[in-house]
Order: structure tokens, then sequence, then C-alpha cells
């Protein structure tokens, strides 16, 4: 049974709806309060990072109503747009630059292959599986290593303990949780799919199960996005908490590590995708198509 559309739709709507009661508890009330503003700049930001996520899950929706693969496309690149404005938001709690100049320039980039790419979709179960963004799981993922490991070392120069408290929980606030949660998804299926007693089970009751068709290489970025949905209800939550961050606390003296955390990203980047292909059961092959 595919019901992706629905599923689609149903997440578009929650994080839509997550996102603007964020808006309105976390950045309108910020401006009615006259709360500072690098406050308002980060709730604005960390709120359109999530909501990129459901411009995407939209855009999986009309694609797979209509056919079109500009829309599909377009919804590909506001998802990895997500990372800049959350890395714009990581800028505004420190207030200096931190490399969303970099993601622009890499957004540019993905924009003009995923214009040139042929893409290949269809419709799964509460999913859209992709056949041709391999580049874009790649981009998306670089940025995302790149701003945890940015979080980590602005921590480690935050003199503030209670701010190091917040900085700590940031990143599951706006994105990690739903990736935790995509994780979790990602290693029940490949048990099931390995497993001698589970497999006939689920092949018995239902052949075409979301746990047995699972594909890691194609399903997994967008069965993340649908997590989203669960990240945007936590939102307004997680902003009425960095209210009680203290903005006015500079980060110990010292330029700040890029090009360290570009290493550290490249890194764990590099054992990602190495380790993914192994420990999913996937082949090396199905990376390189």
């Amino acid at each position: 049974m595919c019901y992706s559309k629905e599923v689609s739709l149903f997440t578009t709507t929650v994080i839509s709806a997550g996102s603007a009661v964020a808006w309105g508890r976390g950045y309108l009330r910020s401006l009615r309060e006259r709360v500072t503003p690098e406050f308002t700049a980060f709730s604005r930001n960390a709120i359109l990072g999530v909501f990129c996520i459901g411009v995407h899950q939209f855009a999986e929706y009309l694609s797979i109503e209509t056919g079109n693969v500009w829309i599909y496309k377009a919804g590909l690149l506001a998802s990895a747009s997500c990372m800049y404005f959350l890395m714009r938001s990581l800028e505004t709690l420190i207030s200096r630059r931190f490399g969303s100049r970099g993601f622009l320039v890499l957004l540019s980039a993905l924009a003009v292959q995923i214009a040139f790419k042929p893409m290949v979709f269809e419709n799964m179960h509460f999913w859209v599986r992709g056949y041709s963004h391999i580049v874009w799981s790649g981009v998306w993922m670089a940025m995302f290593l790149f701003w945890n490991v940015a979080v980590l070392f602005v921590r480690s120069r935050m003199p503030s303990a209670p701010n190091r408290r917040l900085l700590l929980a940031y990143p599951f606030g706006v994105l990690n949780v739903s990736w935790l949660l995509c994780l979790a998804y990602a290693f029940i299926a490949v048990l099931v799919q390995r497993s001698s007693a589970a497999m006939p089970l689920f092949s018995a009751v239902s052949p075409d199960s979301a746990l047995r068709s699972f594909n890691v290489v194609h399903d997994l970025p967008s069965i993340w996005c649908a997590f989203v949905a669960i990240q945007a209800i936590l939102m307004p939550i997680f902003l009425t908490r960095m209210q009680k961050y203290d903005f006015s606390v500079p980060l110990v003296e010292g330029p700040l590590p890029i090009g360290r955390c570009v290493a550290t990203a490249a890194v764990l980047w590099v054992v990602t995708f190495s380790t993914w292909p192994l420990f999913m059961g996937v082949s090396l092959k199905m990376l390189t198509q």
C-alpha cells in the first residue's frame, strides 16, 4: 500500500503548524516584548530552517500528485536550504559569521547540479523513493555534520555554564531528534530484513511492508524529512527555553576554528558514507549509481 502523498501532506501540515506556533510564541512574542534582537534573529532563522523541510514535504506531495520533476527538484533544494538557516541561527548566538556564506556557495552549486541532473522518483509507503539524489544527500549531510561540529566548538568556547547547557540542547531542539528517530527506524528495518525469523513473518503478514521494502540509500532522506514533523512539535518548547540564553556573554577570545570544523566534519562525512553501506547491508556499487 502506497500512501506517501497523504503522509507528505500530513507532515507538511504538522510542520507548518509547529512553525506557526513557534513563530507566534518565539519570534512575534520577542518582537512584542522587545526581547534582545539577537534572540529575535535566532528564533526567526531556526523556525525558517524547520519550515524549509515542510516546503520539501509539500513538494513531495505535489510531485507525486502531478509527476512534475521540477517540483521534486525544488523540494530537494528547499530541504537543503534548511541548513543555511540553521547555520545563521548559530551565528546569531555568537554574533559572528561561522560558515553560512560557505553554505550559500554549496547551495548555489547544488542548485545547478539538481537543475541539470535527470531525476527519478516514485511513491512508496510513507516516503518518496529517490533514485538520483546521491549528490544532494552528500551535500546535505556535509552541512548537517559541519553545523553539529560547529555547535560543539562554540560550546567549548562559551564560558557561561547555563549557555553551554542550552547549546548542548540546541541541535536536538531543532533537528537532531528527527535524525535519531530516522536512524532508529533504519536500524529496525535492517534488523527485520536480516532476521531469518522476522522476514518470513513479515512476508506472510504484509509482503510489501514498509520495513521489508526499506532501502537506506534511496529512502532514508525522505524518511528523515517525515520525522521532522515530530521535531516541529518540539520547536515552541525549545524556543521558550532558549529565551534564557544570555547573548551578552561573549565567547573566549580567539579566532573561530572553521578549518578544524571543516576537517572534523569531513572525517565524519567519510566515515558516515563508508560505514552506511556496510552497516545497512547496501552494496558500495549503489552509491555510485
